[in-house]
């Protein structure tokens, strides 16, 4: 499994989403990740 350069997000053929689906990794974790991900990206853009 390369994760390089994956945001987990976005991308289609990315493992950790697959392990979201099989269980391996809880939902809600996941969902916790894409919110504190996209609150990170949000204040980096609006950083100037």
């Amino acid at each position: 499994m390369n994760l390089s350069g994956c945001t987990h997000i976005k991308e289609d053929n990315c493992g950790i989403k697959k392990a979201v689906e099989s269980g391996e990794i809880e939902k809600l974790r996941y969902e916790n990740y894409i919110k504190i991900y996209n609150e990170l990206k949000n204040k980096e853009e609006h950083k100037w």
